[in-house]
């Protein structure tokens, strides 16, 4: 008997990804808001408009090392900020890949070539780890912006 994918749980959850990184971003975006307040905001908004994750989100690190000299401060952002990171490449991994899904759907390939040796890199990505990533992509930046709005009170 041949197991059968759903193409619609796969496609849902990628677009979940997506979202929950867009989301990420822009939350990114808002805590460096409220680092640096209006004025400054809309010049790095404005600098940042057409920049993608990987530099907003280094912005925000050097945005917050450079108002933070506390340790132990600096310390749990680069933990945060760390997670952002590998979950960001764990994004990559899966919307800068190719999908290809059996005729019959019996089966699904996720693969990719990897610059670093030119080959291809193929697996079989489940539904739930694919969502996983989604929720966690939701649970750090509910983790950001609590923490930048402990360490920035209004």
């Amino acid at each position: 008997m041949t197991t059968s994918i759903n193409r619609q749980e796969y496609y849902s959850a990628l677009g979940r990804i997506t979202v929950s990184t867009n989301h990420l971003e822009h939350w990114m975006r808002t805590c460096l808001l409220i680092i640096h307040g209006p004025d400054i905001f809309r010049f790095l908004d404005a600098w940042l408009a057409t920049a993608n994750f990987e530099r907003v989100h280094q912005v925000l690190q050097f945005s917050f090392s450079y108002k933070i000299s506390d340790k132990p401060t600096l310390e749990k952002f680069a933990d945060i900020c760390k997670q952002i990171n590998d979950l960001n490449m764990e994004r990559n991994k899966y919307i800068h890949s190719q999908w290809l899904f059996a005729i019959d759907d019996s089966f699904v390939i996720r693969t990719r070539k990897l610059k670093s040796t030119y080959s291809e890199h193929e697996t079989e990505p489940s539904v739930a780890e694919l969502n996983k990533l989604a929720d966690d992509l939701g649970i750090v930046h509910k983790k950001l912006l609590a923490f930048i709005n402990e360490v920035f009170p209004k």
